[in-house]
């Protein structure tokens, strides 16, 4: 159930583009803007608020404002949503912005992933390298013995 709100409020809060809402003390949210209630409904989220926000709230302590991520698991995969929330105002209510991340989070995820192959490959190449530079002594010892197995042979035949 949401609380009453005052006039005009729910338009303004409409007007932004970004996901808003505002939750009371015990995370459940009271207002919604319509880009919040379509991102969280999108998600899977429900009414009220199913996130523990404690940690938030402790964090908010210390901090105007608290950040954390949310992973959301889906069927075939995992959505992450971005939290913001924002200090108690004088009736306990504290703002919320929403943002989805999923994205970011995957390119997080590749650049990573480039990092690790890109790390692999010059320790291959390094790997590659020193070997090679045993082989081409092993080469160069080989190809003195030859040459000295020739002289010899010539050494003999004279």
């Amino acid at each position: 159930m949401k609380r009453e709100v005052p006039p005009g409020f729910e338009s303004l809060l409409n007007a932004l583009p970004e996901p808003v809402a505002l939750i009371d003390s015990t995370g459940k949210i009271i207002t919604e803007n319509r880009a919040c209630d379509r991102l969280l409904r999108s998600a899977g989220v429900s009414n009220p608020f199913v996130y523990d926000t404690a940690p938030a709230i402790e964090a908010l302590e210390h901090e105007e404002v608290a950040h954390f991520t949310v992973e959301v698991h889906e069927e075939t995969e995992s959505r992450y949503l971005a939290f913001s929330l924002g200090s108690a105002t004088q009736t306990g209510c504290r703002c919320l912005c929403v943002r989805e991340v999923t994205d970011e989070h995957r390119l997080q995820a590749r650049l990573a992933r480039s990092e690790r192959l890109a790390a692999a490959g010059e320790l291959a190449a390094g790997v590659a390298h020193n070997f090679n530079n045993i082989l081409a002594g092993i080469s160069a010892e080989a190809q003195l013995l030859r040459l000295r197995a020739q002289q010899e042979q010539l050494d003999s035949q004279t």
